[in-house]
């Protein structure tokens, strides 16, 4: 079966940080740039569901978009902001679509309640 050739763009996290005020949730999110370098912040908001936290996403360009070292450098990457993820991989990669996310509730910076991230597919 011949393998497809999904193009992604970079990484997309979702991280919630702990606190209301927007002087500590900045202070998290330049934590968080110096950690991965040539990240940009897309949102910054009181997370609507609980006005406690704050909701933050961000997205960082990959080197290799669709050659078999993508998963090693995703891995790479996210394992700076934690080092326990469950990750959503497919089990078979010839198939047409597939996504590659993940999630960690013990992030390695204090003040990060929860992180997700996903693939972004190439527009």
């Amino acid at each position: 079966m011949e393998k497809l050739h999904i193009s992604y763009e970079g990484i997309i996290l979702e991280v919630f940080l702990n606190t209301p005020k927007k002087e500590k949730a900045n202070q998290l999110i330049t934590k968080i740039e110096r950690l991965l370098l040539n990240c940009k912040v897309q949102k910054s908001e009181i997370y609507w569901k609980d006005k406690s936290m704050y909701e933050v996403e961000l997205t960082q360009e990959l080197d290799n978009q669709y050659s078999k070292e993508l998963i090693f450098e995703v891995v790479e990457k996210i394992s700076k902001i934690s080092g326990s993820w469950n990750m959503m991989i497919p089990s078979d990669f010839c198939i047409e679509e597939y996504d590659i996310s993940g999630v960690s509730e013990a992030p390695n910076l204090t003040g990060i309640t929860w992180v997700s991230f996903m693939l972004q597919e190439q527009s």
